[in-house]
């Protein structure tokens, strides 16, 4: 009996220790190798590449988009360049005066299909904005930073109300930054910011139509850049962000985004549609940036996104 029982224990304890064996836990590195899609097949991908740039040399609306870039702590593809729609044309960078090695690393490759790369002057909150010497010195750094890292141009935001102070600044960003030939200017905000006589500097106005309830809304603004700022209509780009709500004219609530690129082509032409917050696009179930892609197959159907 004694005996029967030890060959039963032995029994058991066979499989068990054949158990703990088998379910090893410890964690094996795999040797993984990321294939880029230029890697995968560089004739197609460059034959993609020239389709990309065909388009957006020809003409379009254009799809323009702030990124905030270099968040203090990255969370996510969000904040990357290099995770931005291939179609968009023009991409500015909330921190260009902080880049981090990924954004100098990720510009010539967004430059490669075609996206132009800006960097953001914010005079709404600049601190050298008070003091003419202290914004002349801000203003030359930028120039600097432009040409050191390759960038396309410059993009100028101020929404506050005209002053003497906000006059001269803008005079004196104009001067200087106009010295960036063949180079992108554009001006976001209040369409009085830039002087009737400097609009020719300008290659984009950027309206701030994020806040606007209706579609109505959006066309008294248009009214007011080219009938009393004298902006020309072909040079206006209107803009709305993820999450957003417009009311249509048949006074139905539509997705923003949408809504704008829409309004884009009844109320111009327009030059086209800018997404601030386009980080904020970035996760769907099925599609990044889903709605930024959406608006620009609406604006250019044809185009290889």
């Amino acid at each position: 009996m004694k005996q029967t029982i030890k060959y039963l224990i032995l029994a058991l304890l066979i499989p068990a220790a054949y158990c703990f064996t088998a379910c090893d836990t410890d964690i094996e590195p795999i040797d993984q190798q990321i294939i880029k899609p230029d890697q995968q097949d560089p004739a197609q991908y460059a034959a993609y590449l020239a389709a990309l740039k065909a388009y957006k040399a020809s003409e379009h609306y254009v799809v323009y988009a702030s990124l905030a870039n270099a968040p203090a702590v990255p969370g996510s593809e969000k904040a990357f360049l290099r995770s931005l729609p291939d179609s968009l044309d023009i991409v500015a960078l909330e921190n260009a005066g902080n880049l981090t090695e990924y954004d100098i690393e990720d510009i010539p490759q967004a430059q490669a299909k075609g996206t132009k790369i800006l960097y953001t002057v914010d005079y709404n909150t600049l601190a050298e904005s008070t003091d003419a010497v202290a914004l002349g010195t801000y203003l030359d750094k930028v120039i600097e930073d432009v040409n050191r890292y390759k960038f396309d141009g410059v993009t100028v935001r101020y929404g506050g109300a005209m002053d003497a102070a906000a006059t001269q600044a803008a005079a004196t960003i104009v001067s200087k930054l106009s010295s960036l030939t063949g180079k992108i200017l554009m001006a976001e905000g209040n369409p009085l910011f830039i002087a009737k006589e400097s609009h020719d500097a300008i290659t984009y106005f950027v309206l701030t139509t994020t806040d606007a309830v209706n579609t109505f809304n959006i066309r008294s603004q248009l009214a007011y850049a080219t009938d009393y700022a004298g902006i020309a209509l072909e040079k206006i780009i209107i803009t709305a962000e993820p999450g957003g709500k417009l009311t249509d004219e048949n006074l139905v609530q539509q997705p923003a985004i949408a809504e704008a690129a829409k309004s884009v082509i009844t109320m111009g032409p327009l030059a086209g549609l800018g997404i601030y917050n386009i980080g904020d696009d970035y996760y769907d179930a099925y599609i990044n940036y889903k709605q930024t892609k959406h608006a620009i197959g609406l604006l250019n159907p044809a185009n290889p996104k």
